[in-house]
């Protein structure tokens, strides 16, 4: 029987393709849309990566790992949830990418062509 509060943990052994700069995967708590990242804990090869929530949904979450340093080579990828959580979150859509999805690069663009512009635009004070 599986104990609420015991940790969980999913894994697999295989080759990052050699032009990976990125693992991303979908991420859902059945509480909220958005599991916190720290609540992930992604490791290759035994050492833990940070994950970034990389564009929140209605439904789920996108998630990215930057994992250039182990492409092209043979590691153990796993996933781990810390007790509390394992009953509680899904995990999907797992795939290696060579860059982060177009989709959630460009909200930030957008943001950071409006904030320029918003500053360029403010009326500037009179210098006394």
């Amino acid at each position: 029987m599986f104990d609420p509060g015991s940790s969980a943990a999913i894994s697999q052994t295989g080759l990052v393709p050699a032009d990976s700069r990125w693992l991303l995967f979908k991420g859902r708590a059945y509480a909220a849309p958005s599991a916190p990242p720290g609540i992930f804990t992604v490791s290759l090869d035994g050492q833990t990566v940070p994950v970034s929530v990389l564009a929140t949904y209605a439904d789920y979450s996108l998630y990215g790992v930057e994992i250039a340093g182990f492409a092209g080579r043979e590691v153990e990828l796993r996933f781990t949830v810390p007790g509390g959580y394992a009953g509680t979150l899904q995990l999907d859509s797992i795939e290696f990418s060579p860059v982060p999805e177009p989709g959630t690069l460009a909200p930030v663009g957008l943001g950071l062509l409006a904030a320029a512009w918003l500053r360029g635009i403010r009326p500037r004070r009179p210098l006394v």
